[in-house]
């Protein structure tokens, strides 16, 4: 079945707790960074450059990734029906996790999300559609979070 659907970037960033946290962390080195050449002026040191170099190198790959990891289950990814088997909050972040079948077997995925609103409304049992790789079914995402 092809997916006519596609992965909101905004969604991705709200809902996939390592895309928010890349993204939130690469936002404060940056702040950071700024702050301190306010601050300090030209006296900015060469270790800060280089820690700010190397996170934002590191934080926009992980970003990047993430984001090309959800999309492409959006284009190539195979359409099913999985059941919520539990879904467990901390604070500000969680893991759903569901069953799904493929080709007779039973594999069983987790979502790690933020606490949202579309986060929170599911529950143990309820039916939603995933997004899975054929050549993986363990790598999952429940569709609807990311549109």
């Amino acid at each position: 079945m092809i997916n006519n659907k596609r992965a909101s970037l905004l969604r991705i960033l709200t809902v996939d707790h390592l895309a928010f946290y890349s993204a939130l962390l690469f936002v404060f080195f940056w702040l950071f960074c700024a702050y301190d050449v306010l601050i300090k002026g030209e006296e900015t040191t060469q270790n800060l450059m280089t820690t700010l170099a190397v996170a934002t190198v590191v934080l926009a790959g992980v970003l990047v990734w993430r984001i090309l990891s959800i999309t492409s289950l959006f284009r190539e990814g195979k359409e099913s029906t999985g059941v919520i088997n539990r879904v467990y909050f901390y604070r500000g972040r969680g893991i759903i996790t569901y069953v799904h079948e493929y080709m007779g077997k039973k594999y069983i995925c987790r979502d790690r999300v933020m606490k949202t609103k579309a986060t929170t409304a599911l529950t143990s049992g309820d039916e939603v559609t995933i997004l899975f790789n054929t050549n993986n079914p363990k790598r999952a995402i429940i569709q609807d979070l990311y549109t």
